[in-house]
This record gives C-alpha cells, sequence and structure tokens, in this order.
C-alpha cells in the first residue's frame, strides 16, 4: 500500500510537470509569434537591438534638416530603435554635405554597427559611402533618397525611397484633367535638379506634360526646397505670366513661399473660385492638410516619413538579428493622393503630425506590408 501511495504521488508529480512545462510553451509561444496589435508590437520589438553576442546595436543616423514637417518625422525611426534596446547617435547635418560626409567618417570612429540616413545629395556622398563599405563593412540603409555609384548601383544595403516620378506623374495628371484640353500655363517649384529626388519628380511631372501639347510649362525653377526662395520665385513668375492656371510645387516644406507670393500678388482664391489657381504639392505634412482643408491646396501627395521609418527600423533591426535583408533591397512606400475628400482621414501621417515618443498607429501595417524573409525567425529570437 506504501508502495501505491508513492507511486500514485510520483505520477501526481509527473503530471503537474508536464502541465506546467505545456503552459509554459504556450505562454512562450504567445510571447513569440508575430504581434497582431499595436500593443504586441511593442512588447515584441523589445530587445530585437540586442545582438547574439547580447550587446546593443549601435547606430549612426544622419538626417539632412531639422526645419521640415517632413524629415523631422523620420526622428520617428531614433525613438523605435531605442524601444528596440538600440544605442543611436543622431546627428543634424544642416544640409551641408561636408557634414554629412564627416559623420559618417565619426560614426566609423564610434564603431557603429549600421549607418542610417537620408542623404543631404545623393550623388555627393557616394564616394563617402562606397569607401566606408569598401573599408570597414559598414552597412548603410537609406531612406527617401536612394545613393548610387557612377554605374548606377545602388550603394545601400537597404533603400526605403520615395516614389518620385510616380508622383510627379500625378501631380501632372491632376492639371491635365482640370485643364481639360484649354491652352494652359503652368508653373513648377523644383528642388535642386542634381538630386534624384528632384529631378525623377520632374521628369515624371514633364513625361506627362510633353503629351499635352495644350499644356505650357513656362518656369521650373530650382527653390532648393526654401520657402523664401520659393516665395521668390512665384512672384517672378507671377509677375510676368498673370495667367497662370497651375503650380507644382515639389515639396511641401515649399507651399509658405507659394503662398505668400499669391497673397502679394492679390491672386490667392479659394478652390471653386473663377480665379483659383491650382497648387499641388507632395509630402503629405500637416501644413498641407490645413491648407487643403482652408481651400488653397488642391492635392498633396503622401508618402509617409513613419511608413519609411518603420521599414527602415525593420532592416535595422534584422541586421541585428542577423537575418537577411529581402532580395529586392530597394522598396518604395506607395504614395497617396490627399484631396478634400480624403484629408480628414486618419491613416495619414499629415493628421498624426511629428514625432511623440509612441507608436504611430499604423506602425503594425506597415510592418506587415513589407514582409522580410523569416520573418517567423525575428519574432522567435
Amino acid at each position: 500500500m506504501k508502495m501505491f501511495k508513492k507511486y500514485v504521488i510520483w505520477m501526481l508529480f509527473v503530471v503537474l510537470m508536464i502541465g506546467l512545462s505545456f503552459t509554459a510553451l504556450s505562454e512562450q509561444n504567445v510571447c513569440l509569434a508575430a504581434p497582431n496589435t499595436l500593443e504586441e508590437l511593442a512588447s515584441g520589438l523589445a530587445g530585437k537591438g540586442i545582438k547574439p553576442d547580447g550587446t546593443p546595436l549601435r547606430v549612426g543616423f544622419c538626417i539632412p534638416e531639422l526645419w521640415s514637417e517632413f524629415i523631422v518625422s523620420f526622428n520617428y525611426s531614433s525613438w523605435l530603435l531605442g524601444q528596440a534596446g538600440c544605442i543611436v547617435t543622431i546627428v543634424n547635418a544642416d544640409n551641408d554635405v561636408t557634414k554629412q560626409k564627416n559623420f559618417f567618417d565619426d560614426f566609423v570612429t564610434m564603431g557603429c554597427d549600421v549607418i542610417l540616413s537620408i542623404s543631404v545629395d545623393p550623388n555627393a556622398i557616394a564616394p563617402t559611402v562606397q569607401e566606408i563599405k569598401e573599408k570597414y563593412g559598414i552597412p548603410f540603409i537609406f531612406m527617401n533618397k536612394g545613393v548610387y555609384d557612377k554605374n548606377g548601383t545602388s550603394l545601400a544595403d537597404y533603400y526605403i525611397g520615395s516614389p518620385d516620378y510616380e508622383m510627379g506623374r500625378k501631380a501632372a495628371e491632376f492639371i491635365v484633367k482640370k485643364a481639360a484640353g484649354r491652352q494652359v500655363k503652368i508653373a513648377e517649384i523644383t528642388g535642386p535638379l542634381y538630386q534624384f529626388t528632384a529631378l525623377n519628380r520632374h521628369q515624371g511631372f514633364m513625361d506627362v506634360v510633353k503629351q499635352n501639347s495644350n499644356i505650357e510649362v513656362v518656369s521650373s525653377r530650382d527653390c532648393e526646397w526654401l520657402a523664401d526662395k520659393a516665395m521668390n520665385a512665384t512672384s517672378d513668375i507671377l509677375t510676368v505670366h498673370n495667367d497662370i492656371f497651375a503650380i507644382f510645387s515639389q515639396s511641401d516644406c515649399m507651399l509658405p513661399g507659394v503662398f505668400s507670393a499669391l497673397q502679394q500678388a492679390k491672386q490667392l482664391y479659394p478652390v471653386g473660385d473663377s480665379n483659383h489657381i491650382i497648387v499641388i504639392a507632395t509630402d503629405g505634412a500637416p501644413y498641407a492638410f490645413q491648407e487643403i482643408r482652408n481651400g488653397y491646396l488642391d492635392m498633396t501627395l503622401e508618402h509617409s516619413p513613419y511608413g519609411m521609418s518603420t521599414v527602415g527600423v525593420k532592416a535595422v533591426l534584422s541586421f541585428a538579428q542577423g537575418l537577411p535583408f529581402p532580395k529586392e533591397k530597394d522598396v518604395t512606400i506607395v504614395p497617396v493622393e490627399v484631396t478634400a475628400e480624403n484629408v480628414d482621414d486618419t491613416s495619414l501621417w499629415g493628421n498624426y503630425g511629428t514625432p511623440k515618443n509612441e507608436l504611430w498607429p499604423e506602425t503594425l501595417r506597415i510592418w506587415k506590408e513589407y514582409p522580410f524573409p523569416e520573418e517567423e525567425s525575428f519574432w522567435q529570437r
């Protein structure tokens, strides 16, 4: 009888231990599963910035400036990486190519494992990027603007970009539709045309316009992404051509200058007024959304800095975990046409604003829209 009791107690103990093991395993599987909510994403990212050797991934992050809402919102990358446990050094190049090159060299000296960046001038920094990659093997992840060698080969280990050509094309198509075959004059306010961003937007714009003989581009003015230069350019254009039908500003950051010039020339009329001059821009920034609501901006083309940041962070953390990038290493965030009809859509980054030290509500959606190889392995590490 005593032996039987001991046997029963032993079996109960074994069953209990097995049950506890299954419970622990079940709980572990829940933790290791890919996230389905924002809360699960937040907890799942914790520690993903720690390398297999137990040390934090060191990330050098260089942005080109800190005055436009669009670029400022890329700071979301830094915050998100910090939540994952990375050590991030963030610097501002002040739109100075030499500063950006020096910062890249500094990142090497600091022992950064990876460099995340938005380039000031892709052409000018390309030799520095190539040299660092060849000498030290440090990967570069670029957002918004790609960087290419002399043969046009991407120097980025992963690039998450803006659909620049597509946005230029969509801007022109909007104008073509509004012109409806009438003979009209239009103008373009551009960024520096030696930059891929400005050049590709210009090319997409012009490729559509050239197919429509009723539309004449009277000016394409380089304003260096600066509002004051955009104001001067628009004033000059209006002085010579007071019958302008539409203005395409390649970035929302130049819109304050465009609208100031229109106001000074007494040619600022709301959409629907017979004297209204069509104005289109790109970025999808909060300022542009407000001008759509005010009735003066017809359309902006959103390309989300939060979306690019999310995919960029995904690439950085995949590298931290020793996982491969997708074979297609140049990807673009799909643009969204924003008009009065959908300007209040809460999924648009312009309605969220600049970073708030919290998860952007659309982070999980974007994360899932851009799958990486071994996605399951990422969450199980």
